[in-house]
């Protein structure tokens, strides 16, 4: 069912936060024993806490304390169970103020907000998991939020939801809000600002809280909430698109219609765009160019869509079937299937190959780090590092994958560390968890057992021929 009721019924604020659930996800890191921390978290909240190392569902009266890894100062999760949002007020400023006093919390921690309604009462012309998410991004100012959390601007744990990546078809497709969500592909990712993995089961889970302050910023985190749940409500009670959104999308589509020329065009491409230079197997003559364009274009444009890219090389090698980028400045969106040479990255990175590169808040995905790369603040999931790379202040991830480099005050969990990787001392190491087999029981016999015949393996034998299967003499 795409609508609930035909006809705007106005609501209070008021109105609005009775009907409103939230669930919490505190992230802080503790020296203290697991089960003290359960306890103080407990008197805090006035419920049990549930302690795991694996991922569990939280129940109303029952919270779950995730613990990460350990180690001596492991990293946790405290996770709370959507409940009305007018009643957490202590349970949330308790926990804040626990985590202040008795843990620590750095860039890479945050407070996610897990948000639905209760539309028995609040009765809106669409619910979340039927609403157009188009509109929900149009709406976000993220400067309004960054400002209150400026750590999670540029970081990879709350990537902007203002980059639209296009498909194909955008390029054939006229102008159009109403029809935005046909043509692009909209953030769904647990890294992005707002995560609409699970807007089908109604529920917005949002990560602009953040940084190495954010438990002492009660203010801030109070507004922070108030604007998530009156934002997406206006969303799901209103019809069309406003003159904000129409700014808003103006901003983002500012080159669209040069792009969408150039993508037809590659005279003009060539002409307008003077300083990117385009090259099949490294050779740039304006015949080859146009002859190769319909190959060209696609990769091409979504860079420039997508990471502001609008200076350096960018090349087709026919010989190895993948495209290459050299020299360049790439902030926002998503790189993938490239290879990356000599160029400074602030995106996300997958499935790319990767030589002679500066990247900081990225995430780089299933990639490899071939030689003489620098990392800094950024997460790594399932990646390869070679010899001659660095990775500082980062987290690894990377499900056996090899890491064989230098690698500084980082995380590292479920790597393969290589014979020439160095770590220093601020490193923590987290190995896989080892499944131990249950040892089969023995047989238990009840009757008694005679093991007299035993004495006859002891007595001299004789060889009796062709009784015996190895015979001395033949």
């Amino acid at each position: 069912m795409k609508v609930l009721y035909n006809h705007i019924k106005d609501y209070s604020v008021q109105e609005v936060f009775n009907s409103t659930k939230v669930g919490f996800v505190f992230e802080f890191y503790s020296s203290q024993e697991t089960p003290f921390i359960a306890e103080d978290l407990s008197r805090v909240c006035g419920k049990s806490v549930a302690i795991t190392s694996e991922k569990m569902t939280p129940t109303w009266d029952s919270p779950i304390l995730l613990q990460e890894y350990q180690g001596k100062n492991p990293r946790y999760k405290f996770i709370t169970s959507p409940q009305d949002f007018l009643s957490v007020g202590p349970m949330l400023f308790g926990v804040l103020e626990w985590i202040n006093q008795k843990a620590k919390t750095d860039k890479t921690t945050g407070l996610q907000v897990l948000l639905s309604f209760n539309h028995g009462s609040l009765q809106t012309i669409n619910t979340i998991s039927n609403m157009d998410p188009a509109k929900l991004i149009l709406k976000m100012d993220e400067n309004y939020l960054f400002q209150r959390f400026p750590e999670r601007k540029n970081s990879p744990f709350a990537v902007s939801i203002k980059t639209l990546i296009p498909t194909n078809e955008f390029m054939t497709a006229p102008s159009s809000l109403g029809h935005l969500k046909s043509f692009f592909i909209l953030p769904k990712a647990h890294y992005y600002g707002i995560d609409f993995t699970d807007q089908a089961m109604g529920e917005l889970i949002f990560n602009y809280i953040g940084g190495k302050d954010y438990p002492k910023n009660h203010k801030s985190i109070t507004e922070t909430l108030h604007y998530y749940i009156l934002s997406t409500y206006q969303i799901l009670n209103s019809q069309g698109y406003t003159p904000e959104m129409n700014i808003s999308a103006e901003k983002i589509f500012e080159d669209y219609p040069i792009i969408r020329r150039a993508y037809y065009e590659p005279k003009f491409f060539l002409k307008h765009f003077k300083d990117i230079q385009v090259g099949v197997d490294l050779k740039r003559a304006d015949e080859i160019i146009e002859a190769y364009w319909t190959k060209l274009r696609d990769p091409l444009m979504k860079l420039m869509l997508e990471c502001e890219f609008r200076k350096g090389k960018f090349n087709w090698d026919s010989a190895e079937g993948r495209f290459q980028i050299k020299e360049a400045k790439l902030s926002g969106g998503k790189i993938s299937q490239l290879d990356i040479v000599d160029c400074e990255i602030q995106s996300v990175v997958e499935d790319c190959g990767v030589w002679n590169s500066t990247l900081k808040n990225s995430r780089i995905i299933l990639s490899t780090l071939v030689e003489h790369n620098k990392i800094e603040d950024c997460v790594l999931e399932r990646v390869r590092a070679d010899r001659n790379n660095t990775i500082k202040k980062s987290s690894i991830y990377n499900a056996g994958e090899i890491i064989n480099c230098n690698v500084s005050e980082s995380i590292i969990k479920d790597a393969g560390i290589g014979k020439e990787a160095k770590l220093d001392e601020e490193c923590v190491v987290i190995e896989p968890k080892r499944k131990i087999e249950k040892q089969a029981k023995p047989l238990a016999v009840e009757e008694v057992r005679d093991y007299k015949w035993l004495k006859d393996l002891n007595k001299e034998r004789k060889d009796k021929g062709f009784q015996n299967e190895y015979k001395p003499k033949w």
